[in-house]
């Protein structure tokens, strides 16, 4: 009798033994699984959807300070501002296709905000200070900020815009002390004035480029 009261003893701690490995590798189990199984699912789930990834201007030819990536676009390499190569309403290589379209300040302001060139969606009108920038004078600029007599006109660089008109284009700078007016660029003198918001001119879109 004493002998299987020994026994069954025996057997008890076995059995609690078991018990106290089998719940401790299952414990093992599941502090240890999370870390296996959150590892690579985290990346991915840090990594952000391909719709968000920035996307990288191509690299491509260089025409002066510019540098055109082959999609209709040009990176000023002093500004750091991407252009379109063609104002609005034309197309092609060099622009030779469609006609120039003419907007009303409010409307070229909707415009741009209506654009989706190139895989970028960010486009606008730019400052008075950026259109500016585009102003080149090959004779040099007189005393009023105008190109010099004798510049080639249109007063920008054709290579990397072509088939310029030689007219106005709005910027989205209004005009502070009147409400009526915004900002333009005359690319007939590369020379820049106020105009009321009721007259259609041309426009050139930009982004920041980052």
């Amino acid at each position: 009798m004493l002998d299987d009261k020994r026994k069954w003893s025996y057997w008890v701690k076995v059995v609690a033994i078991g018990t106290l490995i089998g719940g401790a590798v299952a414990l093992i189990g599941v502090l240890y699984s999370p870390k296996i199984i959150n590892n690579e699912p985290q990346e991915k789930k840090n990594k952000p959807p391909q719709s968000q990834l920035k996307k990288e201007p191509e690299q491509g030819s260089s025409i002066g300070q510019y540098i055109d990536h082959g999609d209709g676009t040009v990176t000023d390499t002093k500004t750091g501002l991407m252009w379109k190569r063609c104002a609005e309403g034309l197309s092609g290589d060099n622009c030779e296709h469609g006609k120039l379209e003419k907007y009303t300040w409010g409307e070229a302001m909707q415009r741009a905000k209506d654009v989706d060139y190139a895989g970028y969606s960010d486009w606008q009108l730019p400052s008075i200070e950026e259109l500016k920038t585009l102003v080149y004078c090959s004779k040099g600029v007189d005393k009023y900020g105008s190109c010099n007599d004798g510049s080639t006109e249109p007063t920008i660089n054709q290579q990397a815009f072509p088939n310029t008109e030689k007219w106005s284009y709005w910027s989205g700078t209004p005009i502070a002390y009147n409400s009526g007016s915004a900002w333009v660029v005359f690319f007939n003198y590369g020379n820049s004035f106020a105009l009321n918001r009721s007259n259609d001119l041309a426009i050139r879109l930009v982004r920041n480029g980052q």
